[in-house]
């Protein structure tokens, strides 16, 4: 495997082992994490069809096999997808998470989304 860093900001990196072979596509987009059926508020900072990369925002520090993540598109309230994820590893508040039973219109509405998120919503924010 190889090794490589996620530049998250000039304070703060998270390392890795390589894992993914879906591309990722770096995003700002807002999302829920259902833990225990309480919404936590998240931040999307990569994406793919398999899985991505969320910085909790707000929320308890808990870790569960799997839960449901809630991801839009800023401009497009509706309709939200809802899938089922799975994390794989965990670094501060960085979580990577692997999309697990995901359905055909799943991988639809996800495709749709991934196509949708422009260089505006892509644009990371300073967490100085």
């Amino acid at each position: 495997m190889q090794r490589n860093l996620i530049q998250v900001s000039a304070r703060h990196e998270v390392s890795r082992s390589e894992r993914r072979t879906a591309r990722r596509k770096p995003v700002r987009l807002f999302c829920n994490q259902y833990i225990d059926g309480s919404p936590i508020l998240g931040e999307a900072w990569e994406i793919s069809m398999t899985g991505v990369l969320v910085r909790r925002v707000n929320g308890p520090d808990l870790d569960r096999a799997c839960y449901a993540i809630e991801i839009g598109h800023p401009t497009e309230p509706l309709p939200r997808l809802w899938l089922c994820a799975s994390p794989v590893w965990r670094q501060g508040e960085f979580e990577a998470l692997r999309f697990v039973g995901l359905a055909p219109q799943d991988r639809l509405q996800l495709a749709h989304l991934l196509g949708r998120v422009d260089v505006a919503t892509s644009e990371r924010p300073s967490l100085a």
